[in-house]
């Protein structure tokens, strides 16, 4: 319970006498304003005959619960006193909102040591050494098990890719919808076109009556037989940002379709961030995503729901525009104001699949601003299975216009570590490689597969590219060169020939800075090579030693 209200010099004169029973007192006009607001205690007695209160025999100390300019509502004999008559005729009595025994006695916390008989709520974890903490948060920092574990579910979110059509007015918050199934109180909704200016409007159910839905926000334009659809990007967000008061942070999703449909948040450029969190004077803090059984690789699958899947449909700011990201990317070579910005969170993602729409016109996930990455079981698509591989012409993925990326890795991390991740049919897969130990990374029919600035330190591990028009893209850095360790299958489908994503000769490898050197062992297997048969053709690389493992 919070300390009463105070005021300095609150004193006020009674307008008339009362009995023992009243509790509506009318004070002298004006001395209301002398008094502070309620709630708090104050003395009453008669101040004709007594100095001070103590010494006459009928005082009293009143709880003032309210005040209405110069009337007072109050619960009488209080702190052990007892009610009685204050209306001896010709006589003044006063009022004083001054210090009480019980707020002594019962609401200040002793310096030396008291128990309280409520709960002490701190506005957020400490951040300095003397910040109040309670055990169990110590204990935890002490041990380094200071985490939360969350279901993503917990936060309202619906994981439902169910929609159906809605009728509002601008001006209004009362939506009718054809269908309220699969709909809650507290879940996110979209509705399409209802936003200022027609955009889309994302907000969430307040109440639900039969088919009525009452919405947070009002519509600002007028939609009949709109779309009407789940959007968790403020549930997801809402998790996100418990990173800033927990070491380690695990959101688990359940099986199921989750619509970011949300704004762009110009501070990141993305729809989701994560908290930033500056590397001095730290600790790192780790952010785990954990989804259900996401398939290995797109290219097999039709485009329906598998595991746990985010998407969005929204249009990006620009190229660098992302779904998910890690902080504001900060592009050129000063490397000293990259570190500065990098946001000093470690980042496992397992088993999601990010799905943004065909000819993306927004990138997937941009974790170039973090410090360290794990991705395990991860894919990364357009929504549209590309074509081959069995699959129908019919689905073909269409030739990326926008300049998106699918996977943006850190370019000043500790460690980046990809198994069983697959890129497909963006402009970029996978840019930047910055001490990248790939296992069984597939970039699956992108214009560019990797693109990496080349810095000093190496990228090792497997990667399988598979129809890009170009497979390596290094552009020179004054940092230094980079060392390369590379096992890499070119996997090139016969049906290439005149498509978008048709391998340009000489653009296995592109370095035409020719900054690359170290090793590089790759298989060309399946079909069409254009050039040289059997083997890849570079522009640059002169210092990269190539072994074909295939030949």
């Amino acid at each position: 319970m919070p300390l009463d209200n105070a005021k300095n010099f609150a004193r006020a004169t009674v307008s008339t006498g009362y009995n023992a029973a009243a509790t509506s007192i009318v004070l002298t006009t004006g001395h209301g304003a002398r008094l502070p607001a309620a709630p708090f205690n104050a003395t009453w007695w008669n101040s004709s005959d007594y100095l001070v209160p103590d010494d006459d025999p009928n005082v009293e100390l009143v709880r003032v619960t309210a005040k209405a300019t110069d009337t007072l509502t109050i619960t009488r004999a209080q702190e052990s006193t007892t009610a009685s008559t204050k209306n001896t005729s010709g006589k003044t009595y006063t009022m004083l909102a001054g210090l009480t025994a019980k707020v002594i006695n019962e609401d200040v916390v002793s310096r030396s040591g008291d128990t309280m008989s409520g709960t002490l709520t701190l506005s957020a974890s400490p951040t300095s050494p003397l910040h109040a903490a309670n055990k169990g948060y110590v204990d935890a920092i002490a041990t380094g098990q200071l985490t939360g574990t969350y279901l993503i579910s917990s936060f309202n979110a619906s994981g439902s890719d169910a929609h159906t059509q809605g009728w509002i007015t601008s001006g209004t918050n009362s939506l009718v919808v054809a269908s309220a199934a699969t709909f809650a109180i507290g879940q996110g909704i979209f509705v399409a076109g209802a936003g200022p200016g027609g955009i889309d409007l994302i907000t969430s159910i307040t109440a639900i009556a039969g088919t009525t839905f009452t919405l947070a926000a009002n519509a600002a334009t007028t939609v009949a037989a709109a779309v009407v659809a789940h959007d968790d990007t403020v549930a997801i967000q809402t998790a996100l940002n418990l990173l800033s008061s927990v070491q380690v942070l695990t959101l688990v999703f359940d099986s199921g379709y989750y619509r970011v449909n949300g704004a762009v948040n110009s501070a990141t450029n993305s729809i989701l961030s994560i908290p930033f969190n500056t590397w001095l004077p730290g600790p790192v803090r780790t952010l785990r995503l954990i989804g259900q059984d996401c398939p290995i690789s797109p290219v097999t699958q039709t485009p329906l729901v598998r595991g746990s899947v985010i998407q969005s449909s929204v249009v990006g700011t620009d190229a660098n525009s992302s779904i998910f990201a890690a902080g504001l990317y900060l592009g050129g070579s000063d490397f000293g104001a990259i570190i500065n910005a990098t946001n000093c969170v470690t980042i496992e993602i397992r088993g999601l699949f990010f799905r943004t729409l065909d000819n993306p016109p927004i990138s997937a996930v941009d974790l170039a601003m973090c410090w360290n990455v794990v991705m395990e079981n991860v894919c990364i698509d357009t929504g549209v299975a590309p074509e081959g591989l069995g699959l129908s012409d019919a689905i073909a993925g269409a030739e990326p216009t926008h300049g998106t990326f699918g996977l943006r890795l850190p370019r000043a991390s500790t460690i980046v570590q990809t198994t069983n991740v697959s890129v497909a049919c963006y402009a970029i897969g996978v840019w930047y490689a910055d001490l990248w130990n790939s296992r069984n990374t597939y970039i699956i029919r992108c214009k560019t597969g990797c693109y990496t600035r080349g810095h000093d330190y190496p990228i090792v591990g497997d990667l399988l590219i598979v129809q890009c028009a170009t497979g390596i893209h290094v552009e020179g850095n004054a940092l230094g060169r980079p060392g390369m360790d590379l096992h890499i299958r070119w996997e090139i489908d016969p049906r290439a020939l005149g498509r978008w994503w048709e391998p340009i000769a000489n653009r296995y490898i592109y370095d035409p800075t020719n900054v690359l050197f170290g090793q590089l062992k790759y298989y060309v297997v399946q079909g069409y090579v254009p050039g040289v048969g059997g083997a890849i053709t570079v522009t640059g690389s002169t210092a990269l030693t190539k072994t074909n493992l295939h030949a």
